[in-house]
């Protein structure tokens, strides 16, 4: 998935006017030379109290700040900082400089830095579908592993890629053949009816793995209709199964067949069939709002989303915020038999680095930001323009990114015709 850094967005500032990058020509503690400040008018809105950040270099002064204590000399587009550096700059480092009355950091209308993340927070960026699920971290959107135990194996979790488009959880047999992960056992009713659906796929032609429903009580395992994964584009296991007597708990177990074999899973989904109210596992990003609820009987990975999309919304449902920030879903009909998903709708976490990254597009991120920087200072003549360039393209991002996270169903219907 791409990403951007901090330093990039604020980069992309610098197109509304609020500074400017640079290359360092010199080796000084105390000044940059820039080339592409020579000549007269070349800086003029670089002045004395202009923040400084020092923006390559791998060691120091990398992402030291500082402040212009002299205007740029006419002839060289050299200008002295203060404070001064703890390692002098070398040939082609460079920087970027904010004009007054910005700064990188703090808190407030002037903060770039603030008023960067105050924009990712506007809006509920990014829309996730997510499976209703009994099994911890079943949807795999943690970036650990410590909800699963492993047996004879190692597990890693493999970032969102082709051709899932979800976390995935690799789990590879030791060497014995048998090694699996397991989630931790769950409580379920004896007699009841539950629905069991994982995804997996194998590495290589040779890879094979089985889906495992272990009731913990009796210490066997429970037997369901489809559990072999074969090949390595993914395979859906579905299936619906009755809790033995006696079997108060269950664990899954992903389990490896052979010797090495390497199992890529995702999407455990374990619930009680009648179930029709949940409460949503919790998230360390903030869920705005939920969105649809959605359904499917697809047994075919491919195919599985022609089920979503529902023209009617989805399934009835009620939402409701509890306390540390957990949300309960209440839906109006029995989904027995299915998968259910729901929409939820994030915000991205703070860039509190210039490493730190967002997958909001930067363009998206700069303009917003921008906007909130410019606002106060749209009287002032030399501000006007910039301010109604960033008020523009944010009014763009914003309607963009609302029709994104939008699903507009556009199949075709049939009609049924009377004969006249």
């Amino acid at each position: 998935m791409a990403t951007s850094t901090r330093q990039a967005v604020r980069e992309r500032l610098m197109r509304y006017g609020i500074g400017r990058s640079g290359t360092n020509t010199g080796t000084s503690t105390s000044a940059i030379t820039d080339n592409g400040l020579k000549g007269h008018r070349a800086a003029p809105m670089v002045d004395v109290g202009c923040a400084v950040m020092i923006t390559s270099g791998g060691a120091a002064p990398e992402n030291e700040f500082s402040r212009v204590s002299a205007t740029p000399v006419v002839s060289t587009g050299t200008f002295n900082i203060s404070p001064v550096l703890t390692a002098a700059l070398a040939n082609a480092d460079t920087y970027d400089l904010l004009y007054l009355p910005f700064e990188f950091d703090g808190r407030g209308q002037h903060s770039v830095h603030d008023q960067i993340n105050q924009a990712l927070v506007t809006l509920e960026w990014e829309k996730r579908l997510i499976p209703v699920t009994l099994a911890a971290d079943g949807d795999m959107l943690g970036s650990g592993t410590t909800d699963w135990t492993t047996s004879g194996s190692s597990v890693a979790k493999t970032a969102a890629t082709f051709p899932y488009g979800r976390r995935v959880l690799a789990v590879t047999d030791s060497g014995s053949a048998g090694g699996y992960a397991r989630t931790a056992s769950i409580a379920v009713e004896e007699g009841k009816s539950y629905y069991l659906e994982a995804t997996g796929s194998g590495v290589d032609a040779s890879d094979a793995g089985t889906l495992v429903l272990f009731d913990v009580t009796n210490s066997a395992a429970i037997t369901i209709s489809n559990s072999v994964i074969d090949r390595i584009e993914p395979e859906l296991l579905v299936n619906s199964v009755t809790i033995p007597s006696g079997c108060e708990q269950v664990q899954i177990r992903l389990t490896c067949t052979n010797a090495s074999d390497v199992i890529h899973w995702s999407d455990v989904i374990f619930r009680k069939d009648e179930a029709t109210e949940f409460t949503l596992a919790d998230r360390p990003q903030r869920v705005g709002r939920i969105g649809r609820v959605l359904e499917t009987t697809s047994t075919t990975w491919s195919r599985r989303g022609l089920d979503f999309g529902d023209e009617a919304g989805g399934v009835p449902r009620e939402t409701e915020q509890l306390d540390a920030g957990l949300w309960r879903l209440r839906l109006g009909r029995s989904v027995a038999g299915r998968s259910v998903w729901y929409e939820e709708f994030i915000q991205p976490a703070e860039m509190t680095a210039d490493t730190s990254t967002t997958t909001i597009p930067l363009e998206a991120v700069a303009a917003l930001a921008a906007e909130r920087l410019l606002y106060p200072l749209q009287i002032e003549e030399k501000w006007a323009p910039f301010y109604a360039q960033a008020a523009r393209a944010a009014a763009k991002e914003r309607t963009a990114y609302q029709q994104h996270l939008r699903t507009v169903p556009t199949r075709a219907l049939d009609y049924v015709y009377l004969d006249t």
